[in-house]
């Protein structure tokens, strides 16, 4: 009998590079961890941001994305499940499940990427800056 692991909270980047596949809700954090390993992604959001980082995804080959559309006729902001068929999303774990992990590395390292651009937005000295 095979055992079940069910935690509240896992850390993508205790999982990243060991797994063969994701599904997630496409935060910022979890698509660039998954992405730096070429690991295949099935984004659900359930956050506008979230929708926003499936786009940005799809449109690079990281992942794909499921309810997506109904994000684009909601009328509120909040936290929700997106409305997606149960037909459009077993098409799309059966896409999902052929998917091979990617050679192509996408840096996604933080604060070594944020420190150099936060050097150079720093006033020097008589400047303002406005944000």
């Amino acid at each position: 009998m095979k055992e079940e692991l069910a935690k509240p909270f896992i850390a993508s980047s205790s999982l990243a590079g060991q797994v063969a596949a994701v599904i997630s809700h496409g935060g910022i954090g979890t698509v660039g961890t998954f992405a730096e390993h070429g690991t295949p992604q099935l984004i659900i959001p359930t956050e506008l941001d979230q929708a926003t980082m499936a786009v940005h995804a799809a449109r690079l080959g990281l992942a794909m994305h499921c309810g997506l559309d109904s994000w684009a006729r909601r009328g509120k902001l909040g936290r929700q499940l997106p409305e997606f068929s149960e037909a459009e999303f077993v098409s799309l774990l059966y896409i999902f499940r052929s998917t091979r992990k990617s050679s192509a590395k996408f840096v996604s390292s933080g604060a070594s990427d944020i420190l150099p651009a936060l050097m150079n937005a720093l006033p020097r000295s008589g400047e303002v800056v406005c944000i």
